[in-house]
């Protein structure tokens, strides 16, 4: 039968090591505010421990823990786990089978490549107005997940590790919430992967990745800001990206609605976009393969190319704005270009032409200025 165990120092409680000690299935520790050790951490099984203060930090417990691997379910509320050392905050280990649940919970790692939260084995993570601050979660190559994060932090802006780290097989689902730092995926990653109304500094993905972005922003200002290759399909829908949009490898991509400052397309990419809005460039080169329909391309600096299509690349425009503010277009190759453009800020455009490319305008004078 489930207990409902108060941990402190008052009449009636007992202390957190013999709660721990102790634990029964489905136990439900309630702890007082305090400060709790856990030098040697805590294997966990069936139950749920909650803070009673009126904020995480009121309940902090110094140490680390870990989901037996028997376990059905580990449940963590209102509390604060703060790391002794460079050990994980949470692990689930290889062999388990089982539920993770933070509720309004404050995660401190270590600001080092140990992960805050580490999966390896078979789990339902939920991470629910909780923060993650100086470490990642990581579910390495050997999970198998179902991620859900909502009304959350992950605060980890390493030059050289991922903030969200999807490495294994699963679906991540990601609502109103912010990652300091990249969500990366890996080549080894089945995944699928849904960022709503989310705030995230870059997006890296990899591997077998379906990605859905809606109502989301990437922040920084790089050319690999929204970046995906493998056999990636990205679906970026009324978002907003700082930087630049790249694809590579076999990427997919369908576009709706969504702001970028500068677009490249590598190797085999496919793009088909409607309605967006792209500041600075588009570059498409090697075999990609991209259809824009009332797309927006706008220029920032005379002496950046706007347009630039180039070797065996095809690009088709349908009711295209140009608003070049001087830049050139270029063209190289044995491209196939062809557009339609229903507005632009200039009668004529020029374009600086290399090799035969086969190029067909409508809709704005040409000046050609073979190179």
């Amino acid at each position: 039968m489930p207990r409902i165990v108060e941990v402190g120092s008052g009449s009636g409680k007992i202390s957190f090591k013999a709660a721990i000690n102790q634990l029964e299935a489905d136990d439900l520790l309630l702890l007082s505010p305090g400060f709790y050790e856990l030098p040697q951490g805590a294997m966990l099984s069936d139950v749920t421990i909650k803070g009673t203060g009126t904020s995480p930090e009121d309940t902090t417990i110094f140490g680390f823990m870990l989901s037996n691997p028997d376990s059905r379910y580990v449940t963590l509320e209102n509390i604060c786990i703060n790391p002794q050392g460079d050990k994980n905050v949470y692990l689930v280990p290889d062999q388990a089978d089982t539920y993770v649940t933070f509720r309004n919970c404050v995660l401190k790692g270590n600001n080092s490549a140990t992960a805050a939260i580490a999966v390896n084995g078979k789990v339902t993570l939920e991470l629910y107005s909780t923060r993650v601050y100086g470490g990642s979660v990581s579910l390495f190559k050997s999970s198998d997940f179902r991620l859900e994060m909502a009304d959350s932090l992950i605060d980890y802006q390493a030059d050289r590790y991922s903030a969200l780290a999807l490495e294994g097989h699963g679906t991540a689902i990601i609502n109103n919430s912010q990652v300091k730092g990249s969500i990366n995926t890996f080549p080894t990653s089945n995944v699928e992967l849904n960022v709503n109304n989310t705030e995230c500094n870059f997006m890296l993905l990899d591997g077998s990745t379906w990605c859905n972005t809606f109502h989301s922003r990437f922040t920084r200002d790089v050319d690999l800001c929204v970046s995906a290759q493998g056999e990636s399909y990205v679906n970026l829908m009324n978002s907003f990206v700082q930087g630049g949009v790249h694809f590579t490898g076999k990427a997919r991509s369908i576009m709706q609605n969504t702001t970028m400052h500068r677009l490249f397309l590598m190797e085999e990419a496919r793009v088909s976009d409607t309605g967006s809005e792209i500041f600075g460039q588009l570059v498409a080169q090697d075999q990609a393969n991209a259809k824009f329909i009332r797309t927006k391309f706008i220029g920032v600096s005379p002496e950046m190319y706007l347009l630039s299509v180039n070797d065996d690349a095809t690009v088709f425009g349908r009711d295209i704005t140009l608003e070049t503010h001087f830049s050139k277009l270029h063209a190289s190759g044995s491209c196939n270009w062809k557009m339609n453009f229903l507005a632009t800020d200039s009668p004529e455009v020029a374009l600086d032409v290399e090799n035969d490319p086969q190029i067909q305008f409508f809709g704005v004078k040409l000046t050609k200025n073979y190179l």
